[in-house]
Order: structure tokens, then C-alpha cells, then sequence
């Protein structure tokens, strides 16, 4: 038998149970971040969490994405569903991010 979970109320399918997907992900999240913070300075910390936040979660949404049945009709001409459309600018603000604070680490200051 597949992995999943049947709705009987919508029909009987077996679907991933994609929200327990997401929380044991974001729980992982919680648990880098938290790793990050012991491993680098404050200061850099607080630079870095926002960038390592958004690449984390809306890559998680996206590869997740793949386990989730189509939610709009409008949307399988598509060649990525909504959700995935949706995430990928927030995972390039996370890198571009990072990207920002590792070389505003390498540039020199002026005091």
C-alpha cells in the first residue's frame, strides 16, 4: 500500500501528509538556526539568520511542492504550480542575502 493518509470526505486517495512534512522540516529549521547561533557571532548572526530563514524554508515549500496535488485548474499548463512560482523570488532574497553579508564580511570598513 502507498504512504499517505485517505480523506474520505474529499475521496478515497491516499495523499502525503505534506503539513507533518512541513513541521518536522521546520523543526529542523529551528534546530540550524540554533546551531548557527552557537557556532558564529551575534553580530553575525543576526546578519546571517534572515538569508539562512527564507533560502531554508521556501526551498522546503518548493521541494515539497512535488508531494502536493495540484490545487488549481489554471495551473497545470503551468510548468511549476503556484506554490513553486511563488517561492522561488523568496529563495533568491535568502542567497542574494547571504550573498550580501559574506561580502560585506571580505569588504573593508572605513573608521
Amino acid at each position: 500500500k502507498p504512504w499517505g493518509i485517505i480523506f474520505e470526505r474529499v475521496d478515497m486517495i491516499p495523499r502525503h501528509p505534506v503539513q507533518l512534512y512541513e513541521a518536522c522540516a521546520y523543526l529542523i529549521m529551528l534546530l540550524i538556526l540554533i546551531a548557527v547561533y552557537k557556532k558564529v557571532p551575534a553580530k553575525l548572526f543576526t546578519k546571517l539568520a534572515p538569508g539562512i530563514f527564507f533560502t531554508y524554508m521556501f526551498t522546503l515549500r518548493f521541494l515539497l511542492e512535488y508531494t502536493k496535488t495540484r490545487q488549481a485548474d489554471y495551473t497545470t499548463t503551468l510548468p511549476f504550480t503556484q506554490g513553486k512560482m511563488l517561492s522561488i523570488p523568496f529563495i533568491l532574497f535568502g542567497l542574494v542575502w547571504m550573498l550580501w553579508v559574506f561580502k560585506s564580511l571580505n569588504t573593508p570598513h572605513k573608521e
